[in-house]
């Protein structure tokens, strides 16, 4: 049924040559900014307006506190866009759908924060754990970790070596403990 209502505004910001992206109930407006122009068709020429209004008619509320702008690209324009009567905030960085995106549209923040995460669960794994069954480490290491390093691996080609940085860390820790255990 939110396709039904959804669908409805590709076409009503069409107007306005601003294109979207859907996903579920995601919605992410972009236009090409090159003057001042730009902004006004964005803002003044009520496509964020006709987004308020559309989502009022509807009874739908947006979240504005998850709303931002992010400029994409080398020119630094810092529009003051509003909406719902609330200032959206400008980012250099924010997260969407799960993945870390700036504003020159570098996986290298996103990488970096999911091999944070990687070697956090991984010293988690082998903090608490005294056990010498080396098939549950090895296992635990294989449903809380390697998820995290194998999702949208299409971002990840150029920083392998950072992958299995985590991994080799893993085994090196696992082995310096095995041997304690073993002594």
């Amino acid at each position: 049924m939110f396709l039904m209502y959804i669908n409805e505004l590709i076409y009503i910001l069409d107007k306005y040559n601003v294109k979207l992206k859907l996903f579920a109930d995601d919605v992410k407006m972009y236009l090409k900014i090159v003057n001042d122009v730009s902004v006004r068709q964005l803002q003044e020429q009520l496509a964020i307006n006709a987004l308020t209004h559309w989502a009022q008619v509807w009874q739908l509320g947006i979240s504005v506190d998850k709303c931002c702008v992010l400029n994409i690209g080398t020119e630094i324009t810092a529009p003051r866009l509003f909406l719902d009567n609330c200032a959206l905030s400008v980012l250099t960085q924010t997260r969407d759908l799960g993945i870390i995106v700036n504003d020159s549209l570098s996986p290298t923040a996103h990488v970096m924060d999911i091999i944070s995460k990687a070697h956090r669960r991984s010293a988690l794994i082998l903090r608490p754990f005294t056990s010498q069954d080396v098939k549950l480490l090895i296992r635990a290491y294989v449903v809380y970790v390697r998820p995290l390093l194998e999702h949208n691996t299409v971002i990840w080609s150029p920083y392998f070596e950072a992958i299995e940085r985590v991994q080799r860390r893993f085994t090196k820790t696992f082995a310096w403990i095995w041997q304690l255990l073993v002594s």
